[in-house]
Protein backbone atom coordinates (compact mmCIF):
# COMPACT_ATOMS: atom_id res chain seq x y z
CA UNK A 1 0.00 0.00 0.00
CA UNK A 2 1.21 3.57 -0.52
CA UNK A 3 0.54 7.22 0.22
CA UNK A 4 -0.22 9.87 -2.41
CA UNK A 5 -0.50 13.68 -2.37
CA UNK A 6 -0.28 16.36 -5.04
CA UNK A 7 3.18 15.78 -6.47
CA UNK A 8 5.14 12.86 -7.91
CA UNK A 9 3.53 9.89 -9.60
CA UNK A 10 3.41 6.18 -8.94
CA UNK A 11 5.23 3.53 -10.89
CA UNK A 12 3.92 0.12 -11.97
CA UNK A 13 4.92 -2.80 -9.75
CA UNK A 14 7.70 -5.02 -11.09
CA UNK A 15 6.53 -8.25 -12.71
CA UNK A 16 6.63 -11.35 -10.58
CA UNK A 17 4.70 -14.40 -9.49
CA UNK A 18 2.26 -13.74 -6.69
CA UNK A 19 2.60 -9.98 -7.12
CA UNK A 20 0.86 -8.08 -4.37
CA UNK A 21 -1.94 -5.66 -4.88
CA UNK A 22 -0.81 -2.28 -3.64
CA UNK A 23 -2.59 0.73 -2.36
CA UNK A 24 -1.82 4.10 -0.95
CA UNK A 25 -2.90 7.19 0.80
CA UNK A 26 -3.52 9.83 -1.80
CA UNK A 27 -3.92 13.53 -1.41
CA UNK A 28 -4.30 16.29 -3.94
CA UNK A 29 -3.36 19.89 -3.57
CA UNK A 30 -6.56 20.86 -5.42
CA UNK A 31 -7.15 22.27 -8.89
CA UNK A 32 -7.85 20.71 -12.25
CA UNK A 33 -6.08 17.84 -13.90
CA UNK A 34 -3.67 17.74 -16.84
CA UNK A 35 -3.42 21.52 -17.10
CA UNK A 36 -7.14 22.11 -17.58
CA UNK A 37 -9.86 23.64 -15.42
CA UNK A 38 -12.79 21.78 -13.86
CA UNK A 39 -16.22 23.19 -14.68
CA UNK A 40 -16.87 23.84 -11.01
CA UNK A 41 -13.77 26.02 -10.53
CA UNK A 42 -15.69 29.30 -9.92
CA UNK A 43 -18.00 27.59 -7.43
CA UNK A 44 -15.05 26.01 -5.65
CA UNK A 45 -13.44 29.46 -5.37
CA UNK A 46 -16.68 31.03 -4.15
CA UNK A 47 -16.86 33.54 -7.02
CA UNK A 48 -18.57 33.92 -10.40
CA UNK A 49 -16.90 32.97 -13.67
CA UNK A 50 -16.31 36.62 -14.73
CA UNK A 51 -14.79 37.44 -11.34
CA UNK A 52 -12.47 34.45 -11.53
CA UNK A 53 -11.34 35.46 -15.03
CA UNK A 54 -10.57 39.02 -13.87
CA UNK A 55 -8.58 37.75 -10.89
CA UNK A 56 -6.55 35.43 -13.09
CA UNK A 57 -5.73 38.27 -15.50
CA UNK A 58 -4.64 40.45 -12.59
CA UNK A 59 -2.36 37.67 -11.38
CA UNK A 60 -0.83 37.36 -14.85
CA UNK A 61 -0.23 41.13 -14.94
CA UNK A 62 1.39 41.07 -11.51
CA UNK A 63 3.70 38.17 -12.42
CA UNK A 64 4.38 39.41 -15.95
CA UNK A 65 3.70 36.02 -17.53
CA UNK A 66 0.85 34.24 -19.30
CA UNK A 67 -0.57 31.47 -17.11
CA UNK A 68 -3.53 30.40 -19.26
CA UNK A 69 -3.72 29.62 -22.96
CA UNK A 70 -7.08 31.12 -23.92
CA UNK A 71 -6.66 30.42 -27.63
CA UNK A 72 -7.40 26.73 -27.15
CA UNK A 73 -10.96 25.40 -27.48
CA UNK A 74 -10.87 24.91 -23.71
CA UNK A 75 -8.63 27.12 -21.53
CA UNK A 76 -5.53 25.24 -20.39
CA UNK A 77 -2.49 26.14 -18.34
CA UNK A 78 0.67 27.18 -20.14
CA UNK A 79 3.90 25.39 -19.14
CA UNK A 80 4.67 28.34 -16.85
CA UNK A 81 1.14 28.20 -15.48
CA UNK A 82 1.55 24.51 -14.66
CA UNK A 83 4.74 25.23 -12.71
CA UNK A 84 3.03 28.05 -10.82
CA UNK A 85 0.05 25.86 -9.97
CA UNK A 86 2.28 23.06 -8.67
CA UNK A 87 4.12 25.50 -6.41
CA UNK A 88 0.83 27.05 -5.29
CA UNK A 89 -0.48 23.63 -4.30
CA UNK A 90 2.58 23.10 -2.14
CA UNK A 91 2.13 26.51 -0.50
CA UNK A 92 -1.55 25.86 0.22
CA UNK A 93 -0.76 22.43 1.67
CA UNK A 94 1.89 23.94 3.96
CA UNK A 95 -0.50 26.69 5.02
CA UNK A 96 -3.09 24.07 5.92
CA UNK A 97 -0.45 22.16 7.87
CA UNK A 98 0.19 25.30 9.95
CA UNK A 99 -3.53 25.59 10.70
CA UNK A 100 -3.57 21.96 11.84
CA UNK A 101 -0.62 22.58 14.18
CA UNK A 102 -2.42 25.57 15.68
CA UNK A 103 -5.63 23.58 16.15
CA UNK A 104 -3.76 20.73 17.83
CA UNK A 105 -1.99 23.15 20.17
CA UNK A 106 -5.34 24.65 21.12
CA UNK A 107 -6.89 21.22 21.67
CA UNK A 108 -9.36 21.71 18.83
CA UNK A 109 -10.71 18.82 16.78
CA UNK A 110 -9.17 18.32 13.33
CA UNK A 111 -11.14 16.62 10.55
CA UNK A 112 -9.52 14.29 8.04
CA UNK A 113 -11.66 13.23 5.08
CA UNK A 114 -10.23 9.85 4.15
CA UNK A 115 -11.30 7.65 1.24
CA UNK A 116 -10.75 3.91 0.94
CA UNK A 117 -11.57 1.40 -1.79
CA UNK A 118 -14.13 -1.31 -0.89
CA UNK A 119 -11.89 -4.37 -1.29
CA UNK A 120 -9.55 -2.97 1.39
CA UNK A 121 -11.57 -0.97 3.91
CA UNK A 122 -13.45 -3.78 5.71
CA UNK A 123 -10.22 -5.73 6.25
CA UNK A 124 -7.72 -2.97 7.09
CA UNK A 125 -9.68 -0.32 8.99
CA UNK A 126 -10.68 -2.49 11.99
CA UNK A 127 -6.95 -2.95 12.72
CA UNK A 128 -6.03 0.71 12.18
CA UNK A 129 -8.85 2.82 13.57
CA UNK A 130 -8.43 1.93 17.29
CA UNK A 131 -4.75 2.96 17.18
CA UNK A 132 -5.61 6.16 15.33
CA UNK A 133 -8.08 7.11 18.06
CA UNK A 134 -5.50 6.48 20.78
CA UNK A 135 -2.64 8.35 19.10
CA UNK A 136 -4.70 11.26 17.76
CA UNK A 137 -7.56 11.90 20.21
CA UNK A 138 -8.37 15.27 18.60
CA UNK A 139 -8.67 13.81 15.11
CA UNK A 140 -12.12 13.27 13.64
CA UNK A 141 -11.91 10.79 10.79
CA UNK A 142 -14.59 11.06 8.09
CA UNK A 143 -14.54 7.92 5.92
CA UNK A 144 -15.74 7.48 2.34
CA UNK A 145 -15.75 4.12 0.53
CA UNK A 146 -15.55 4.26 -3.26
CA UNK A 147 -13.65 2.62 -6.10
CA UNK A 148 -10.17 3.95 -6.79
CA UNK A 149 -11.03 6.03 -9.87
CA UNK A 150 -13.81 7.79 -7.95
CA UNK A 151 -11.49 8.45 -5.00
CA UNK A 152 -8.96 10.08 -7.33
CA UNK A 153 -11.71 12.29 -8.77
CA UNK A 154 -12.78 13.32 -5.26
CA UNK A 155 -9.17 14.14 -4.35
CA UNK A 156 -8.88 16.47 -7.33
CA UNK A 157 -12.18 18.18 -6.59
CA UNK A 158 -11.29 18.75 -2.95
CA UNK A 159 -13.88 16.31 -1.63
CA UNK A 160 -11.20 14.28 0.16
CA UNK A 161 -8.00 15.15 2.00
CA UNK A 162 -6.40 11.76 1.42
CA UNK A 163 -7.29 8.28 0.24
CA UNK A 164 -6.14 4.70 0.55
CA UNK A 165 -5.85 3.73 -3.09
CA UNK A 166 -4.53 0.88 -5.18
CA UNK A 167 -1.44 1.75 -7.19
CA UNK A 168 -0.11 2.31 -9.76
CA UNK A 169 -2.07 5.50 -10.44
CA UNK A 170 -0.79 7.36 -13.49
CA UNK A 171 -1.48 10.91 -12.33
CA UNK A 172 1.22 13.62 -12.28
CA UNK A 173 -0.76 15.58 -9.68
CA UNK A 174 -0.68 12.75 -7.15
CA UNK A 175 2.15 12.30 -4.69
CA UNK A 176 2.25 8.60 -3.79
CA UNK A 177 3.96 7.19 -0.70
CA UNK A 178 4.12 3.39 -0.26
CA UNK A 179 2.53 2.06 2.92
CA UNK A 180 2.65 -1.70 2.50
CA UNK A 181 2.70 -4.53 0.00
CA UNK A 182 0.06 -7.26 0.20
CA UNK A 183 0.57 -10.67 -1.33
CA UNK A 184 -1.99 -12.63 -3.29
CA UNK A 185 -3.00 -16.13 -2.24
CA UNK A 186 -4.47 -18.73 -4.56
CA UNK A 187 -7.92 -19.76 -3.33
CA UNK A 188 -9.49 -23.02 -4.54
CA UNK A 189 -12.36 -25.24 -3.35
CA UNK A 190 -11.69 -28.38 -1.36
CA UNK A 191 -10.92 -31.29 -3.68
CA UNK A 192 -9.63 -29.12 -6.51
CA UNK A 193 -6.53 -30.46 -8.31
CA UNK A 194 -4.53 -27.43 -7.17
CA UNK A 195 -5.54 -28.07 -3.55
CA UNK A 196 -3.63 -31.35 -3.37
CA UNK A 197 -0.82 -32.02 -0.92
CA UNK A 198 -0.69 -32.01 2.87
CA UNK A 199 -2.84 -29.58 4.84
CA UNK A 200 0.15 -27.54 6.01
CA UNK A 201 0.25 -23.87 6.84
CA UNK A 202 0.32 -21.47 3.92
CA UNK A 203 3.97 -20.55 4.54
CA UNK A 204 4.96 -24.21 4.59
CA UNK A 205 3.42 -25.09 1.24
CA UNK A 206 5.47 -24.69 -1.96
CA UNK A 207 4.32 -22.08 -4.49
CA UNK A 208 1.92 -23.30 -7.16
CA UNK A 209 3.59 -22.89 -10.59
CA UNK A 210 1.70 -20.48 -12.89
CA UNK A 211 1.76 -23.21 -15.54
CA UNK A 212 -0.48 -25.35 -13.31
CA UNK A 213 -2.81 -22.43 -12.63
CA UNK A 214 -2.98 -21.90 -16.41
CA UNK A 215 -4.69 -25.28 -16.73
CA UNK A 216 -7.78 -23.65 -15.20
CA UNK A 217 -9.75 -20.40 -15.52
CA UNK A 218 -9.67 -17.67 -12.88
CA UNK A 219 -12.68 -15.87 -11.45
CA UNK A 220 -12.33 -12.07 -11.37
CA UNK A 221 -14.17 -9.15 -9.86
CA UNK A 222 -16.51 -6.99 -11.91
CA UNK A 223 -15.14 -4.19 -14.10
CA UNK A 224 -14.14 -1.10 -12.14
CA UNK A 225 -12.61 -2.92 -9.17
CA UNK A 226 -8.87 -2.26 -9.02
CA UNK A 227 -8.32 -5.76 -7.64
CA UNK A 228 -10.00 -7.26 -10.69
CA UNK A 229 -7.63 -5.32 -12.91
CA UNK A 230 -4.59 -6.58 -11.00
CA UNK A 231 -5.73 -10.20 -11.25
CA UNK A 232 -6.22 -9.70 -14.98
CA UNK A 233 -2.70 -8.22 -15.22
CA UNK A 234 -1.25 -11.27 -13.44
CA UNK A 235 -3.27 -13.63 -15.62
CA UNK A 236 -2.10 -11.94 -18.81
CA UNK A 237 1.53 -12.08 -17.66
CA UNK A 238 1.30 -15.82 -16.99
CA UNK A 239 -1.09 -16.68 -19.85
CA UNK A 240 -3.87 -17.75 -17.52
CA UNK A 241 -7.42 -17.66 -18.86
CA UNK A 242 -10.26 -15.78 -17.15
CA UNK A 243 -13.84 -16.94 -16.62
CA UNK A 244 -16.05 -14.93 -18.97
CA UNK A 245 -19.41 -16.25 -17.80
CA UNK A 246 -19.22 -14.85 -14.26
CA UNK A 247 -17.90 -11.66 -12.62
CA UNK A 248 -18.14 -11.28 -8.84
CA UNK A 249 -19.37 -7.97 -7.44
CA UNK A 250 -17.54 -8.24 -4.10
CA UNK A 251 -14.78 -10.19 -2.37
CA UNK A 252 -17.30 -11.84 -0.06
CA UNK A 253 -19.26 -13.14 -3.06
CA UNK A 254 -16.01 -14.30 -4.68
CA UNK A 255 -14.86 -16.15 -1.57
CA UNK A 256 -18.13 -18.04 -1.11
CA UNK A 257 -18.35 -18.75 -4.85
CA UNK A 258 -14.93 -20.44 -4.70
CA UNK A 259 -15.74 -22.36 -1.49
CA UNK A 260 -18.90 -23.74 -3.08
CA UNK A 261 -16.89 -25.19 -5.99
CA UNK A 262 -17.52 -22.39 -8.49
CA UNK A 263 -13.90 -21.85 -9.49
CA UNK A 264 -10.62 -20.42 -8.23
CA UNK A 265 -8.95 -17.03 -8.06
CA UNK A 266 -6.26 -14.89 -6.51
CA UNK A 267 -7.37 -13.10 -3.33
CA UNK A 268 -5.55 -10.52 -1.19
CA UNK A 269 -4.00 -12.24 1.83
CA UNK A 270 -5.62 -9.80 4.26
CA UNK A 271 -9.10 -10.92 3.18
CA UNK A 272 -8.67 -14.64 3.92
CA UNK A 273 -5.93 -15.05 6.54
CA UNK A 274 -6.32 -14.63 10.35
CA UNK A 275 -7.85 -12.77 12.05
CA UNK A 276 -10.46 -13.27 9.29
CA UNK A 277 -12.38 -16.46 10.24
CA UNK A 278 -11.67 -19.40 7.91
CA UNK A 279 -14.22 -20.13 5.20
CA UNK A 280 -15.34 -23.79 5.14
CA UNK A 281 -14.50 -25.40 1.82
CA UNK A 282 -11.80 -22.82 0.92
CA UNK A 283 -8.20 -24.01 0.43
CA UNK A 284 -5.36 -21.47 0.26
CA UNK A 285 -2.09 -21.93 -1.58
CA UNK A 286 0.85 -19.70 -2.52
CA UNK A 287 0.74 -18.65 -6.20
Amino acid sequence: MSCARGGGGAHPPPPGTGRARRGGVGGSGGGGAAGGFPRGAPTACGVSQPTLSVQLRKLEEELGVVLIDRAASRPVLTPTGQRVVERARTVLAEAEAIRVIAKEAAGATTELRLGVFPTLGPYLLPHVLPNVGERFPNLRLLLTEERTHQLVTMLHSGGLDAALIAVPVDDPHMEVRPLFREEFVLATPTGHPLADGPAAGLKDTPPTPPARVAEHELLVLDEGHCLGGQVQWWAAEHRVRLRKDYRATSLETMRHMIASGGGLSLLPAMTVLPPVPPTPGLVLRRP
